[in-house]
Protein backbone atom coordinates (compact mmCIF):
# COMPACT_ATOMS: atom_id res chain seq x y z
CA UNK A 1 0.00 0.00 0.00
CA UNK A 2 1.44 3.53 -1.55
CA UNK A 3 0.77 6.57 -0.04
CA UNK A 4 -1.24 9.58 -1.89
CA UNK A 5 0.79 11.27 -4.03
CA UNK A 6 0.42 15.18 -4.32
CA UNK A 7 -1.24 15.14 -7.90
CA UNK A 8 -3.93 12.65 -6.43
CA UNK A 9 -4.05 14.88 -3.11
CA UNK A 10 -4.31 18.01 -4.83
CA UNK A 11 -7.31 16.22 -7.41
CA UNK A 12 -9.52 15.30 -3.79
CA UNK A 13 -8.78 18.97 -2.20
CA UNK A 14 -10.37 20.41 -5.80
CA UNK A 15 -12.51 17.90 -6.15
CA UNK A 16 -13.72 18.77 -2.58
CA UNK A 17 -13.53 22.42 -2.43
CA UNK A 18 -16.08 22.19 -6.03
CA UNK A 19 -18.44 20.24 -3.70
CA UNK A 20 -19.00 22.73 -0.99
CA UNK A 21 -18.89 25.09 -3.42
CA UNK A 22 -21.55 23.55 -5.47
CA UNK A 23 -23.91 22.85 -2.22
CA UNK A 24 -22.80 25.85 0.14
CA UNK A 25 -22.02 28.70 -2.15
CA UNK A 26 -23.35 31.95 -0.67
CA UNK A 27 -21.96 35.58 -2.39
CA UNK A 28 -20.29 37.95 0.17
CA UNK A 29 -22.51 40.72 0.85
CA UNK A 30 -22.36 43.49 -1.92
CA UNK A 31 -21.24 41.08 -4.63
CA UNK A 32 -24.43 41.24 -6.19
CA UNK A 33 -24.98 44.61 -5.95
CA UNK A 34 -21.43 45.51 -7.50
CA UNK A 35 -21.62 42.94 -10.52
CA UNK A 36 -25.33 44.91 -11.59
CA UNK A 37 -23.50 47.91 -11.28
CA UNK A 38 -21.54 46.93 -14.56
CA UNK A 39 -24.24 45.05 -15.82
CA UNK A 40 -26.85 47.90 -15.93
CA UNK A 41 -23.90 49.85 -17.61
CA UNK A 42 -23.24 47.18 -20.01
CA UNK A 43 -19.41 46.96 -18.64
CA UNK A 44 -18.53 43.52 -19.64
CA UNK A 45 -16.98 41.38 -17.47
CA UNK A 46 -14.50 38.32 -16.63
CA UNK A 47 -13.14 36.48 -13.74
CA UNK A 48 -9.50 36.06 -13.93
CA UNK A 49 -8.41 34.40 -11.06
CA UNK A 50 -5.52 31.98 -9.95
CA UNK A 51 -7.79 29.40 -8.77
CA UNK A 52 -8.54 25.82 -10.99
CA UNK A 53 -10.63 26.41 -13.54
CA UNK A 54 -13.23 24.07 -12.42
CA UNK A 55 -13.25 26.03 -9.01
CA UNK A 56 -13.93 28.97 -10.86
CA UNK A 57 -16.66 27.65 -12.74
CA UNK A 58 -18.30 25.71 -9.80
CA UNK A 59 -17.96 29.39 -8.00
CA UNK A 60 -19.76 31.27 -10.08
CA UNK A 61 -22.70 28.42 -10.95
CA UNK A 62 -22.96 27.88 -6.99
CA UNK A 63 -22.89 31.52 -6.23
CA UNK A 64 -25.47 31.95 -9.06
CA UNK A 65 -23.50 34.49 -10.94
CA UNK A 66 -22.28 32.79 -13.83
CA UNK A 67 -24.66 34.64 -16.16
CA UNK A 68 -22.70 37.97 -15.51
CA UNK A 69 -19.53 37.05 -16.99
CA UNK A 70 -18.40 36.83 -20.81
CA UNK A 71 -15.53 34.65 -19.77
CA UNK A 72 -13.83 33.09 -17.14
CA UNK A 73 -10.08 32.76 -16.91
CA UNK A 74 -7.20 30.88 -15.00
CA UNK A 75 -4.07 31.19 -14.31
CA UNK A 76 -3.67 27.84 -14.16
CA UNK A 77 -3.56 27.79 -18.00
CA UNK A 78 -0.40 30.67 -18.36
CA UNK A 79 2.91 30.02 -17.83
CA UNK A 80 3.16 32.02 -14.56
CA UNK A 81 0.55 32.50 -12.46
CA UNK A 82 -0.37 35.58 -9.95
CA UNK A 83 1.56 38.62 -9.19
CA UNK A 84 2.79 37.87 -12.98
CA UNK A 85 -0.07 39.91 -15.09
CA UNK A 86 -0.86 37.11 -17.74
CA UNK A 87 -4.29 35.64 -16.59
CA UNK A 88 -5.62 39.67 -16.93
CA UNK A 89 -4.13 40.28 -19.65
CA UNK A 90 -5.33 37.21 -21.43
CA UNK A 91 -8.80 38.42 -20.00
CA UNK A 92 -8.53 41.72 -21.29
CA UNK A 93 -7.76 40.61 -24.73
CA UNK A 94 -10.40 38.13 -24.60
CA UNK A 95 -12.74 40.96 -24.58
CA UNK A 96 -11.16 43.29 -27.28
CA UNK A 97 -10.15 45.85 -23.96
CA UNK A 98 -7.15 47.46 -23.90
CA UNK A 99 -5.48 46.98 -20.11
CA UNK A 100 -5.54 50.51 -19.24
CA UNK A 101 -9.43 50.30 -19.62
CA UNK A 102 -9.22 47.29 -17.41
CA UNK A 103 -10.49 47.66 -13.32
CA UNK A 104 -9.97 44.70 -11.48
CA UNK A 105 -11.46 43.87 -7.87
CA UNK A 106 -8.95 42.00 -5.83
CA UNK A 107 -8.32 40.93 -2.59
CA UNK A 108 -5.16 39.56 -3.06
CA UNK A 109 -1.52 41.39 -2.75
CA UNK A 110 -0.36 39.04 -5.42
CA UNK A 111 -3.11 39.50 -7.49
CA UNK A 112 -3.31 43.59 -6.64
CA UNK A 113 0.38 43.64 -7.79
CA UNK A 114 -0.66 41.27 -11.56
CA UNK A 115 -2.99 44.22 -11.77
CA UNK A 116 -1.13 47.20 -11.06
CA UNK A 117 1.69 45.49 -13.35
CA UNK A 118 -0.71 44.83 -15.95
CA UNK A 119 -1.50 48.63 -16.21
CA UNK A 120 -5.09 47.99 -15.03
CA UNK A 121 -7.01 50.40 -12.41
CA UNK A 122 -7.67 48.03 -9.21
CA UNK A 123 -10.20 48.15 -6.14
CA UNK A 124 -8.60 46.30 -3.63
CA UNK A 125 -10.82 44.14 -0.72
CA UNK A 126 -8.72 42.62 1.15
CA UNK A 127 -9.68 40.57 4.10
CA UNK A 128 -10.44 42.08 7.82
CA UNK A 129 -6.83 41.16 8.46
CA UNK A 130 -5.51 43.06 5.90
CA UNK A 131 -7.29 45.91 5.39
CA UNK A 132 -4.62 48.09 7.57
CA UNK A 133 -1.72 46.80 5.09
CA UNK A 134 0.20 49.64 3.70
CA UNK A 135 1.35 46.96 0.62
CA UNK A 136 -2.50 47.34 -0.56
CA UNK A 137 -1.95 51.18 -0.56
CA UNK A 138 -0.73 50.78 -4.07
CA UNK A 139 -4.90 50.47 -5.32
CA UNK A 140 -6.47 53.02 -7.39
CA UNK A 141 -9.34 52.44 -4.09
CA UNK A 142 -9.39 50.12 -1.42
CA UNK A 143 -12.87 48.94 0.64
CA UNK A 144 -13.81 47.38 3.47
CA UNK A 145 -16.33 45.32 1.58
CA UNK A 146 -18.32 45.46 -1.78
CA UNK A 147 -21.02 46.76 0.22
CA UNK A 148 -18.90 50.01 -0.06
CA UNK A 149 -18.76 49.83 -3.93
CA UNK A 150 -21.07 52.80 -5.50
CA UNK A 151 -20.87 55.20 -8.30
CA UNK A 152 -18.67 57.62 -6.22
CA UNK A 153 -16.45 55.28 -6.20
CA UNK A 154 -15.95 54.11 -9.53
CA UNK A 155 -16.22 57.97 -11.01
CA UNK A 156 -13.18 58.24 -8.47
CA UNK A 157 -11.36 55.57 -9.37
CA UNK A 158 -12.65 56.19 -13.43
CA UNK A 159 -10.86 59.81 -13.28
CA UNK A 160 -8.02 58.61 -11.37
Amino acid sequence: MGGVTISELAERVVHRLNQLLTERAVPMPGVVKTLEFFKQRNIPMVVASSSNLSIIENAVNGLGIAHYFQSLHSAQFEEYGKPHPAVFLKAAASLSIAPVNCLVFEDSLFGLLAAKSAKMKAISVPSHLDINNPKFSIADAILPSLEEWSEEVFNLVDKG
